[in-house]
């Protein structure tokens, strides 16, 4: 005779969190749970920076990065980093963008050039919405350049390249089957986003967790872009 008790497992799985989280798994698929988890350890990690941010306490991490990249400091290596910081500012990046989106359009890739608007303009909505919020006064400028009139938290230079880059190479790659050429274009993309975002602790008009900060947003809003195009054409039973 089956007993009229429920499995302890079968019980646990169906009515608690761990039950929820297996079913999503098994609908969505692995690789898509991972990024769901991805974004959402992105999300704790800048909750916990922006924490310490508003208590000081990453003075003493700001003060010792800014100090050792200044270190390096030489006329060759400024003018680069005056080249990678004016290549991730917002007057560039929305002419290229929209370059890019004209480009997209023309060659019939219309779901793409949503995709990289989207990106873009929640991009612009996240920036300007979090300096708001925290309004972080900007440093002392190490070098003369001149001090954008903005808040500092979290950077816009990091959190524009990030999404902008990082999404436009993503949708190039999903279309190429080369190996090498994928993580070609992913290793310039990488190193280009990295560039900038030290550029502006170089120049001395970000703090170093301003960047990071930046960069653990723009994650977090690539990923979860990503992440809903991915569902929606499982949805859609496309591959």
């Amino acid at each position: 005779m089956p007993s009229v008790v429920m499995p302890l497992r079968e019980h646990f799985a169906r009515f608690s969190v761990f039950g929820v989280v297996m079913r999503l798994v098994r609908r969505i698929g692995a690789r898509l749970s991972r990024g769901f988890l991805v974004s959402m350890a992105g999300i704790v990690a800048f909750g916990l920076l922006a924490d310490e941010m508003g208590e000081g306490d990453t003075a003493s991490f700001d003060s010792w990065v800014r100090g050792g990249v200044n270190s390096f400091s030489e006329p060759m290596l400024t003018k680069a980093m005056i080249a990678f910081s004016f290549i991730g500012d917002w007057p560039f990046l929305t002419l290229l963008g929209l370059a890019i989106f004209g480009f997209l359009l023309y060659i019939k890739w219309k779901r793409e050039a949503v995709i990289f608007m989207i990106t873009n303009g929640g991009e612009l909505m996240l920036n300007l919405g979090l300096k708001a919020v925290y309004q972080r006064v900007r440093p002392e400028p190490l070098f003369e350049y001149t001090v954008p009139s903005s808040y500092s938290f979290p950077s816009g230079h990091a959190l524009g390249s990030f999404c902008f880059f990082s999404i436009l190479a993503w949708i190039v790659v999903r279309n190429i089957e080369n190996t090498g050429t994928r993580s070609l274009i992913w290793f310039g993309t990488a190193f280009l986003i990295l560039a900038i975002g030290l550029s502006r602790i170089y120049l001395g008009v970000h703090y170093p967790s301003d960047v990071v900060a930046g960069y653990l947003v723009a994650a977090v809003w690539t990923l979860t872009v990503i992440f809903a195009d991915r569902s929606l054409l499982k949805r859609g039973g496309k591959n």
